[in-house]
């Protein structure tokens, strides 16, 4: 759980790092908060995937990252929501 969490961590640095450099990231504390939230929980997942599976755990670990790529998205901009409008 510590792995995880500090990869967590270190991944949210990223954005908040580019905010001190650059007009172009423009995050508040709720994205930081639901992305955090996110991160976790793919990675608690895909340890779990890794330890319970053991003929399909490529198959679960890609289903959970291609969930986590997915909400991402929906979050992001609703590319898959937003197709008529």
């Amino acid at each position: 759980m510590k792995r995880v969490a500090f990869a967590t961590f270190g991944l949210l640095l990223i954005p908040l790092l580019a905010m001190v450099f650059t007009d172009s990231v423009n995050w508040e504390i709720n994205d930081f908060i639901v992305m955090g939230v996110m991160l976790f929980t793919a990675g608690m997942l895909i340890e779990l995937a890794l330890k319970k599976f053991s003929t399909y755990r490529m198959v679960a670990v890609g289903v959970v990252v291609l969930a986590f790529l997915w909400l991402w998205a929906e979050l992001a901009v609703g590319v898959f929501t937003n197709w008529g409008s």
